[in-house]
């Protein structure tokens, strides 16, 4: 498959990530709602595992890391969520992964960027930075919080990204990455919202399922792209969600949308462009 097709999926992929976002974001219980979307990848890595081969052993350790680092990139994100905007924060944190990611994978996977990928990825990171402090004022706890979710993000997507390479078996990296990360984030629902969970599986099945699949499906495009392209590009092209989560609350939350997020998001559609013009070159 040509790399700009690829890229467009990777852009779908960022709508279905902002779409599941939304979701989280309006739940009544942001705890219970990202668990129940890890349960849907726990069950749908369940059910894919047992039709294809196991991951090699090579790919292993990566496997278990990149799912260790997310139980540190959802605590952090619920505490930061807990002390700054949601808007502010989720911004930041996914605007400086794809810079950390373009150096991780310079140093580990030798992989340099033309110079036009590496402009598309600087200004699509610094779009979405700039979507983060648009209408807010500084609060530096927040920010230093989404800066370490940040680190995290650039953590696992670097680790899943030199994991996949090596399993041999796409869907079946795939699938039990899903079952590690589903089954730490159910014990702790468990542990933290055992009384809620009844009520809330009755109430928000529905919604669950659908940000679920838009979870795992979303991520799944964005390990197969990963598996084929450099990691850098690939990540940055996916943290639009932010944009498209922006333009969802403007919309469907009634947020607004500023001046400066205007010029925020046509920063983001310039890296985009510049990404795709360099995706084949």
């Amino acid at each position: 498959m040509p790399h700009s097709a690829l890229y467009t999926l990777v852009l779908l992929a960022a709508v279905a990530h902002a779409s599941w976002n939304a979701m989280v974001k309006s739940s009544g219980d942001r705890l219970l709602m990202l668990a129940a979307i890890r349960v849907v990848g726990l069950l749908a890595g369940v059910a894919v595992a047992a039709m294809v081969p196991l991951p090699s052993l090579e790919s292993l350790p990566f496997l278990l890391s990149a799912a260790a680092v997310h139980y540190l990139y959802y605590a952090l994100m619920l505490k930061a969520y807990r002390v700054g905007d949601m808007s502010q924060v989720y911004p930041i944190a996914r605007g400086i992964a794809p810079l950390l990611v373009a150096g991780l994978g310079a140093i580990l996977a030798g992989e340099y960027l033309g110079p036009l990928s590496a402009l598309a990825v600087v200004v699509l990171s610094a779009g979405i930075v700039l979507l983060g402090w648009s209408g807010h004022t500084a609060n530096r706890k927040a920010v230093m919080l989404a800066l370490l979710t940040g680190v995290a993000i650039a953590g696992y997507s670097v680790l899943s990204g030199l994991g996949v390479r090596r399993a041999q078996s796409l869907l079946g990296y795939i699938a039990w990455l899903e079952i590690a990360t589903g089954l730490g984030m159910a014990t702790v629902a468990c542990l933290r919202r055992r009384s809620a969970i009844i009520e809330f599986a009755r109430t928000r099945w529905r919604s669950s399922l659908v940000a679920g699949l838009l979870s795992v499906g979303g991520y799944a495009i964005a390990l197969w792209a990963m598996s084929v392209l450099a990691m850098a590009p690939v990540v940055a092209l996916r943290e639009t969600s932010v944009v498209f989560a922006a333009l969802i609350g403007a919309v469907f939350l009634r947020e607004g949308f500023a001046d400066r997020r205007i010029a925020a998001a046509a920063m983001v559609l310039a890296g985009i462009v510049m990404l795709g013009l360099g995706a084949d070159a």
